[in-house]
């Protein structure tokens, strides 16, 4: 491989690597508020090292507009097309890809072979687990208790919930009631 192939990976590298902190500064700046915010943000970001930048753009722009007039370009907009720029080249759309070299090493083949030998690795350490623990159940006997296992209602429960919250606490523990 010559660096001029590897070139639109390294665009894809810092970008995700970007946008990656950008995300992490956004998790620590809403640290306060609910996990599920924090949660689709890294999803973004997961969806984002998938997805390169410059097939968003280019799919984007198969789009048709609908605009009557054109716009002018607000600063936010002029900035992000500064940075989706490639630093060390043009961006590739997908009207012009260039036809790829054959390669020597198929390595869609390599990394689906990797994949799916981890994935049946783990299956197997799976499966052998879910044996033992299958056989040591078959195995295992039933235990008879001689003292009988006092069994609340639901209504006991409730009364022993409500006396224990009307109990004053003892003050010479040094517990203290709550406000």
């Amino acid at each position: 491989m010559n660096p001029e192939s590897l070139r639109p990976v390294a665009d894809h590298l810092w970008q995700s690597t970007l946008f990656a902190g950008v995300v992490g500064l956004l998790t620590l700046a809403l640290r306060s508020n609910r996990a599920r915010i924090r949660h689709w943000l890294w999803l973004t970001a997961s969806c984002k090292f998938l997805i390169p930048l410059s097939i968003l753009i280019a799919l984007g722009g198969q789009l048709a507009t609908r605009t009557a007039k054109p716009r002018t370009q607000s600063s936010l907009s002029v900035m992000m097309e500064q940075v989706s720029q490639p630093f060390t080249g043009p961006a590739i759309t997908a009207r012009h890809l260039p036809p790829a070299p054959p390669a020597a090493i198929p390595v869609a083949a390599v990394l689906l072979a990797v994949w799916a030998c981890g994935f049946l690795g783990i299956g197997c350490v799976w499966w052998i687990r879910w044996r033992r623990i299958r056989a040591t159940v078959r195995l295992a006997s039933s235990v008879k208790i001689a003292a009988p296992i006092p069994v609340r209602s639901s209504a006991a429960r409730a009364r022993h919930r409500r006396a224990s919250e009307a109990a004053p606490l003892r003050s010479d523990r040094g517990a203290r009631r709550p406000p």
